[in-house]
Parts: structure tokens; C-alpha cells; sequence
């Protein structure tokens, strides 16, 4: 087995097998690169998947299994974590490509002493858009643009995170079956000493209509809303005040009870999304809040 790992990518899977197999090929084989797929338990196309396994299982192509008897992205890339070796980690969703001559950008950072390196996603559907603003306003220094992008690039990944970093501080992905990724960017973002961000993309998003980002039942959202929730009172503690006001995180209660009221939720299930964030003691309606909200929706509706 290849001991000069530099970079270990870790996959969950689920019922894409087309989509792995074109993830697979963009990421190609490298030397100094582990690619590890971990199967959370596939209902499909089972004799494809083995197939894929046979193709691509080398040494640094590792097909694990999640044993765990719990489901979720999250479960699976925590498996992924303790099997790396890597000097620094990289994610990607199954159904997700890399760009051409992606490695090329990466590995000049090899020996970078940065932390997390961030880099612009591609894509289609708009998914990419709030994460290459991030980027764009880091490289502009805007104003809070570093505090915004180490705590708002919320997915795992088109980001380079040193793979020390998550192990000695035993950061891990939550085992929600939504919004497992927010805490484990979060935590990364505080605890980094040092970032970068590089112009160039290497990771293109693909817009898939099974999203399970694009599952709006109302209990896929109140666990993402508790996520969110959870988010604000760790930055609230860890950050000071001055820095918080920075991160748009400070204005999501509001936001988030407004795509409650945008999606016509019934006023019973606006009210227990209200009482979360009463619970966590998370004002929603406050007046720096609203107004940025107003703003923010006259220049995007």
C-alpha cells in the first residue's frame, strides 16, 4: 500500500452508481491520492456497485461499507475520516464531478501552512452562487469577508482541510440525516489558525432533482432549523460580539422563519420553529436583524 498519502478524499454513496463512476474518472488515479467511498447501504443497481468496486478497488481506490445501523451522509464520512491517511482531506457528494486539472490547483498546497484552503465551486441550479460570493469578497477584503467564509462555507466540500486539524481537535461530522456538514465546516472555520482561498475551481456541483438538500418537509426543515440553532449559540460562545455581527449566521433565525412563512407552512409548524429558537434563547426579531433581512431580500426577489 501507497504510504505517501498527501491527500485523502472521502466519498458517501447511496443509490448513484452512474453518478460515482463519473466522479470517479474526473477524479482520476494519483500517486500521493486515497479515494475512499463509503456505501451507505445502497438499495440499488447492487451488481453495478460491484462492478465499480472491481474497476476502481486498488489501493487507492478503498470501498468501505457503513456497518453502523445508522444512515446518513454524515455517519458515512466519519467512517471516511477514520480511515484517512491523507495530509489533508477533501469531500465530495457522489453525484458531483471534479474539474479538469483539479489536482494540479490542489497540489500546491501540499506544503501550505494554511489550515483550510477554500476554493469557488462551479455548477448548475445556483447552488455554487453564495459559495463563490464568499470567495470573491474574501479576495475583494470586504469588510468581515474572512470571518464570513471561515463560518458560512458551510458544505465540506471545494475546501483543502488539513486532515491534523479534525483529528486532534476530534472534530466529526453529525449524524443527522440533514445538515450534518454545518458544524463540522463551523468548528474547522474557528479552529483553523490560518486560511486561504485560491481563485480557480476544482469541484463543479451537478443539479440532481433527488437532492436531499431539496427536501422541504416540514421535519427535514425543523432539523436543519435546530442545526441552525445550534450553530448560532456556538459561534455566540466562542466568538466576541464584535466578530459575530460579521457572520450572517447572527441573521439567520429571521431568515429562517421567513422561508418558513414563504413556504406556506401551516401557522402551527411556523409556531414550533418559533419556540426552537425561544428554547436556545435566540432572539428572532431583532431590529438589526429585520433590516438586514429587508435588505437583503429587496436586492435578491
Amino acid at each position: 500500500m501507497n504510504t505517501n498519502i498527501n491527500i485523502s478524499i472521502i466519498i458517501p454513496h447511496f443509490n448513484s452508481i452512474d453518478s460515482l463512476e463519473k466522479l470517479l474518472q474526473s477524479i482520476g488515479k494519483h500517486a500521493d491520492v486515497e479515494t475512499i467511498i463509503v456505501d451507505d447501504n445502497s438499495t440499488k443497481e447492487l451488481k453495478e456497485l460491484d462492478s465499480c468496486r472491481q474497476k476502481y478497488s486498488s489501493n487507492n481506490f478503498i470501498f468501505l461499507m457503513n456497518t453502523t445501523h445508522k444512515k446518513g451522509a454524515g455517519v458515512s464520512r466519519n467512517i471516511g475520516l477514520h480511515r484517512a491517511k491523507g495530509k489533508w482531506l477533501l469531500f465530495a457528494d457522489a453525484d458531483d464531478i471534479f474539474i479538469e486539472n483539479w489536482y494540479l490547483v490542489v497540489k500546491d498546497y501540499i506544503n501550505s501552512s494554511s489550515d483550510i484552503v477554500y476554493f469557488p465551486p462551479t455548477g448548475r441550479g445556483g447552488r455554487q452562487i453564495p459559495y463563490v460570493r464568499l470567495v470573491i469578497d474574501y479576495f475583494q477584503h470586504k469588510s468581515g469577508a474572512e470571518n464570513r467564509l471561515r463560518f458560512q462555507f458551510f458544505p465540506p466540500w471545494s475546501k483543502l482541510i488539513r486532515r491534523s486539524l479534525v483529528e486532534e481537535r476530534n472534530i466529526t461530522f453529525d449524524e443527522t440525516l440533514y445538515a450534518n456538514d454545518v458544524m463540522f465546516s463551523t468548528k474547522c472555520g474557528l479552529l483553523a489558525q490560518k486560511i486561504a482561498a485560491n481563485k480557480h475551481p476544482i469541484y463543479c456541483l451537478q443539479e440532481r432533482a433527488n437532492s436531499l438538500t431539496k427536501n422541504k418537509n416540514f421535519d427535514a426543515q425543523y432539523i436543519r432549523s435546530e442545526v441552525i440553532c445550534r450553530t448560532y449559540k456556538f459561534l455566540q460562545t466562542n466568538l466576541s460580539a464584535d466578530v459575530f455581527k460579521t457572520c450572517y449566521v447572527c441573521n439567520a433565525p429571521l431568515a429562517d422563519l421567513w422561508t418558513f412563512i414563504r413556504g406556506r407552512y401551516s401557522l402551527n409548524q411556523i409556531w414550533n420553529i418559533y419556540q426552537l429558537y425561544k428554547s436556545y434563547h435566540i432572539p428572532v426579531f431583532v431590529s438589526s436583524n429585520i433590516k438586514k433581512i429587508i435588505s437583503y431580500l429587496w436586492n435578491h426577489i
